[in-house]
């Protein structure tokens, strides 16, 4: 991905597509619902490595799940405070 919003783009296609769908139980007539939460992080803005990069990625994925579920969260939306406190900020 070149960019933060064809990222962003990608990833909702993504949930989208989770929330929509249905999926069978094996052994079942059951089927169930399911939603995702996504974080993104671009490099090289938002990390020069690879570790940073997943850690950021990671940290965008706490603060969607805390902040409501189903939604995709990047890392340049995080707050200065939520980026220097890392993951004790996100509880």
């Amino acid at each position: 991905i070149a960019d933060l919003a064809a990222g962003r783009a990608l990833a909702e296609r993504i949930r989208t597509a989770v929330a929509a769908a249905s999926f069978a139980i094996p052994n079942s007539s059951e089927s169930v619902k399911a939603t995702i939460s996504i974080g993104i992080a671009v490099f090289p803005p938002d990390a020069d490595t690879i570790t940073t990069l997943i850690h950021h990625a990671d940290l965008a994925l706490y603060q969607a799940k805390t902040t409501g579920r189903n939604r995709v969260v990047a890392y340049a939306d995080l707050s200065p405070a939520v980026k220097a406190a890392g993951f004790s900020a996100l509880g």
